[in-house]
């Protein structure tokens, strides 16, 4: 587990900054539901970890492609 670590955070598509508490094990996970309208959506997606002082002590940036149609789904934790 990453010392200091208070939180987690993440935005998606520079929308509002949604806070994560981690788990037991120092790990957090979000869902995201593609808008009802769309079928395939590219999720641009912002993470970060926080430390006490409300400072984030990491920050990466990834993009994912998002397809309702496909038969397998995953799950990506930070």
């Amino acid at each position: 587990m990453q010392p200091g670590l208070v939180s987690y955070g993440y935005s998606v598509d520079s929308g509002p900054a949604v806070p994560v508490q981690p788990g037991a094990d120092g790990t957090a996970a979000f869902e995201f539901t593609v808008p009802a309208d769309r079928t395939q959506y590219v999720l641009r997606l912002e993470a970060w970890s926080a430390n006490a002082a409300g400072l984030r002590t990491d920050t990466s940036y990834t993009a994912y492609w998002v397809d309702e149609t496909a038969a397998a789904r995953g799950t990506k934790a930070v």
